[in-house]
């Protein structure tokens, strides 16, 4: 006979820090469509060292909903963003492990998911991905969308090839909460390759070394993509873009590439991974060109800079191409920067160009009357 943990689908993990009130509204979203799956959902909960009231929300929502299962962990201090999720994969039994930090589940998108994994879940189903919608309230509080994941040309659902997962060739590849992974998997990556894990904290984005190493590891793994909106993404904060913060997260980012190139499972993916490196080496350039056209370019010091682009473990040439780069742009008026961001668009995306550069225009300028720094906890 199962026990009540054994027979749970999918394990919810949910990332918290000193954010008591949006907390309070993501888990009643999760709640509202978990009640009907009760006996199938369970709700993980990592507080990475808050000071707010974060743990009262979560005891207020485990005393009015005792039939969920709502776990709770809660952090003395703050580990780094990459710990809290590995603390919250620890609590998850479910046979896959969705994670959240502040976006919602859209209407019925939790029944779209479950009924997918009943119907499709075998041992060699490693990844899901999901299709999200970007909005905002305009000044008159009407809901404005900017952003829509879905494609229209491919079906509702579609497989993703080995390729296309080990070299992050799909649209949200490092954007955590349209990503299950199948836990069973995952688990058994925890326990063999435990020194890789490691190496990957720090990194930001740990649970993309996870789902690469899957499908290095283990070929017959597969990656379905419900192509359908199942994810809210409410425009929460006006991101401040501060170079030496993007800097830091695109030279720590690079490492996972490292970590799986250097890895016993890297034959044969050996020039892919050597391209991804290398896309996320100028996508920090990218960045600061981005930032700059919408008037969002901003750096603590500007020798700190230079001196960062110099310090780290990057090529010398690399170094000076950062330091061109920044000293031009920070001498460009945005003009310049959004002709640039223009041309790469129309080059990399024909027709779609002009939606990727309104979008990315809405995501860097959209006020929302409070501002965070593009930095992970």
């Amino acid at each position: 006979m199962k026990t009540k943990e054994e027979n749970k689908i999918l394990s919810i993990g949910v990332l918290t820090w000193n954010m008591a009130e949006q907390l309070e509204k993501t888990l009643s979203n999760i709640i509202s469509q978990a009640l009907r799956f009760k006996n199938e959902v369970e709700i993980c909960i990592s507080n990475n060292g808050s000071t707010d009231n974060t743990r009262d929300i979560v005891m207020k929502f485990k005393e009015k909903y005792p039939n969920i299962t709502i776990k709770y962990n809660e952090n003395k201090e703050n580990l780094g963003i990459d710990r809290n999720i590995i603390k919250v994969v620890d609590l998850a039994e479910g046979k896959f492990v969705w994670i959240f930090g502040d976006d919602e589940i859209a209407e019925n998108g939790l029944k779209e998911v479950i009924e997918f994994i009943k119907k499709q879940h075998t041992i060699d189903l490693g990844l899901i991905v999901l299709r999200r919608e970007a909005y905002y309230f305009d000044d008159n509080g009407d809901k404005i969308i900017y952003a829509n994941t879905c494609e229209d040309n491919k079906s509702k659902i579609f497989e993703l090839d080995r390729t296309q997962v080990v070299g992050g060739k799909f649209t949200d590849s490092s954007f955590i909460p349209v990503l299950l992974l199948n836990n069973q998997i995952l688990k058994k990556i925890f326990k063999d390759e435990n020194e890789l894990i490691t190496q990957g904290i720090g990194t930001c984005y740990i649970h993309v070394l996870w789902y690469k190493l899957m499908f290095l590891k283990y070929p017959t793994l597969k990656c379905w993509v419900i192509n359908k909106h199942i994810i809210n993404q409410p425009a929460h904060f006006k991101y401040r873009f501060i170079v030496e913060d993007e800097f830091n997260l695109s030279y720590r980012s690079s490492k996972i590439a490292d970590i799986l190139l250097y890895s016993k499972y890297s034959k044969g993916f050996e020039n892919l991974i050597v391209i991804v490196k290398r896309k996320e080496k100028f996508g920090f350039i990218l960045h600061m060109i981005i930032a700059k056209a919408f008037s969002n370019f901003n750096y603590n010091s500007y020798s700190g800079c230079i001196k960062s682009f110099f310090s780290s473990k990057s090529s010398k040439s690399l170094a000076i191409l950062y330091s061109a780069s920044f000293i031009f742009l920070s001498l460009t008026p945005p003009i310049i920067s959004r002709k640039i961001y223009e041309i790469f668009l129309k080059i990399k995306h024909g027709k779609r160009s002009n939606d990727i550069f309104n979008n990315q225009k809405i995501a860097y300028t959209l006020n929302t009357g409070k501002e965070k720094r593009r930095i992970y906890h």
